[in-house]
């Protein structure tokens, strides 16, 4: 699945979402509970402007999804912001409109389940999983924050594959070892996934320190690349394929 986290939608227009909870299933707004949308005070501000346009009015609004999937129906609840923008429907014969139409477009903040950008191997701790699902979660609205949560992802990931926290310093006394040096560690485990973890790590490292912004497009190439390292460590066909060219690439050819 990928995601855009650059989308807006009108509230009877959802996106094509998966369900976060059975990867199978797609989202759609509930029409019992439909959606609850109101203005701000900023919109009610510019509602009492003289020069007002309707293109000032932002709004906020609550939706109420769940998975078609009959053997699912997981509940979904997405908070977004909403501004009113000028379109034309096309729906609508041009000699029975009635002027311009408007209608508020909105962008997501929060999902609650997180939808995922990719679905994470069953084997993952739990630890590693809920800190990918928490810069799931925070990737609509904070990507530092997000790219944070991914970092610490990586952390929890060396600490499960027992590359120590600490090191001995020149005096004989334990300090911390940062995440560069145990990722270093890691390469004797695994090389190919060590150099993918230093590349998630760089960007962890802006939204954790601060100095550059991440932007969403640094989110999904660190997603893709943690995909691609999960995938290697826990997904037992990738690992089966990852262990069938090791043992080509040391006998040299085919079986005998």
């Amino acid at each position: 699945m990928t995601l855009d986290y650059d989308v807006q939608f009108f509230a009877t227009d959802l996106p094509d979402w998966v369900c976060p909870t059975c990867a199978l299933g797609h989202l759609f707004l509930e029409k019992k509970s439909y959606h609850a949308s109101l203005m701000t005070e900023n919109g009610h501000k510019c509602m009492q402007h003289p020069e007002m346009e309707p293109e000032w009015i932002t709004e906020r609004g609550v939706f109420a999804l769940q998975c078609r999937n009959p053997k699912c129906q997981e509940a979904v609840v997405l908070i977004a912001d909403g501004s009113v923008e000028e379109y034309w429907d096309e729906q609508i014969p041009s000699e029975y409109h009635k002027g311009r139409q408007y209608a508020a477009f909105f962008t997501p903040r929060m999902f609650h389940p997180p939808l995922r950008y990719f679905t994470i191997p069953g084997d993952v701790p739990l630890p590693v999983s809920e800190l990918i699902d928490e810069s799931f979660s925070l990737a609509w609205s904070h990507q530092n924050a997000s790219g944070n949560a991914i970092r610490r992802s990586v952390e929890t990931l060396m600490s499960e594959f027992k590359i120590a926290k600490t090191v001995l310093n020149k005096r004989g006394k334990r300090q911390p070892s940062d995440l560069h040096a145990r990722i270093e560690k890691f390469k004797a485990k695994n090389a190919e996934c060590a150099e993918l973890l230093l590349a998630i790590k760089w960007l962890g490292n802006a939204g954790s320190h601060g100095g550059k912004e991440l932007k969403k497009s640094d989110l999904v190439d660190a997603y893709e690349i943690y995909e691609k390292v999960l995938n290697i460590l826990y997904d037992s066909k990738a690992k089966s394929i990852v262990q069938k060219a090791k043992a080509i690439n040391k006998r040299k050819g085919p079986k005998k």
